[in-house]
């Protein structure tokens, strides 16, 4: 049965493959750092809003606001710089697989400084993702080399800066709620993505921003990324990071059928083997559970708490898996 967290993400997926096509709506209008750093300017607005009608605790322990700045910097504005900049240097195609890699970073990461080991039916299952996404993009230009290396290095840069991002919001969000995370995370990100764009909002010609423009505004600030956030910090607290990172890659196919219904695109049938194979690797790899982090590092090593409700932290015992 799929969970909760389960169904968020799925929903979050779908928001982002619908946002992928409203996003270059609008840059038609908006300059791309300049629709970046609104974007998360009115994200952490309303978060702040969400956090105070919550009755959060609005800021986070002093010992932990280096870990938080340094997250926000790192999975919100360098990330969306070299998104915007390498997406902008390559192909479409390119650019969904390559992003595709993400659950890939988030598990070898996770293997590597032992805080969170997949098992082989995950692996299994992300590679099956991947190669999904080959098929779904594969009637697409990809490339590899030439005139789109520069924007592939940059999307590779990317997705290891987010993958470690998803990896490292475990641990806070084991003393923190998803409202407070997205929140804190976000702000900072929105600060160093306005310090980035100061140039471009001031050359930005606002006259000829219309309906597209601040409707796709809107819309990715308020549910792709305010809302989506908040439900992707949420997916990494309670299902690990590696399981809710491969929830991503259901972003295309989201993305592929909102374009086959709204744009009249053709999905070809390599198109559905692909969204197949996504579903399937998927599905594989939210059946295997994680292992414990007494098995890996020892026991007498602490568990960070698993919050108990949406809203809020609470107390758990120091022998629960990270997942059940």
């Amino acid at each position: 049965m799929f969970s909760l967290a389960d169904l968020l993400l799925i929903f979050v997926a779908t928001i982002w493959g619908i946002n992928v096509t409203v996003v270059k709506k609008a840059l038609t209008e908006l300059n791309p750092l300049a629709f970046n750093s609104l974007r998360f300017a009115i994200s952490a607005g309303l978060s702040w809003v969400v956090l105070g009608v919550a009755r959060e605790k609005p800021l986070p322990r002093g010992k932990d606001l280096p870990a938080l700045i340094v997250l926000g910097l790192i999975g919100h504005t360098l990330y969306q710089v070299l998104f915007i900049y390498g997406t902008n240097s390559t192909t479409a195609s390119n650019t969904a697989l390559l992003l595709a890699t993400i659950p890939i970073w988030v598990a070898a990461l996770g293997a590597i400084t032992r805080e969170e080991v997949a098992g082989p039916l995950t692996w299994l299952g992300i590679g099956l993702s991947l190669f999904g996404i080959a098929l779904v993009t594969g009637g697409g230009n990809l490339s590899v080399g030439g005139g789109t290396l520069g924007g592939d290095l940059m999307l590779v840069a990317g997705t290891f800066f987010y993958g470690l991002y998803v990896l490292k919001s475990k641990a806070l969000l084991g003393k923190y709620s998803p409202v407070q995370y997205s929140t804190w995370t976000t702000t900072v990100g929105a600060l160093g993505l306005g310090a980035l764009s100061l140039r471009q909002l001031g050359t930005q010609d606002w006259g000829r921003v219309g309906f597209t423009g601040w409707g796709g505004l809107a819309f990715s600030a308020v549910l792709a990324i305010a809302l989506g956030y908040f439900i992707w910090s949420y997916g990494i607290q309670k299902l690990g990071s590696a399981r809710a990172a491969i929830y991503n890659n259901l972003t295309p196919v989201t993305g592929l059928i909102f374009s086959s219904v709204f744009l009249k695109e053709k999905i070809t049938a390599l198109q559905v083997g692909g969204i197949v194979l996504i579903i399937t690797g998927l599905t594989l790899a939210r059946r295997k559970k994680l292992l414990r982090r007494q098995e890996f590092v020892g026991e007498g090593s602490p568990l960070p708490p698993i919050p108990y409700r949406l809203w809020q932290k609470g107390p758990s015992d120091p022998n629960e898996e990270v997942r059940k």
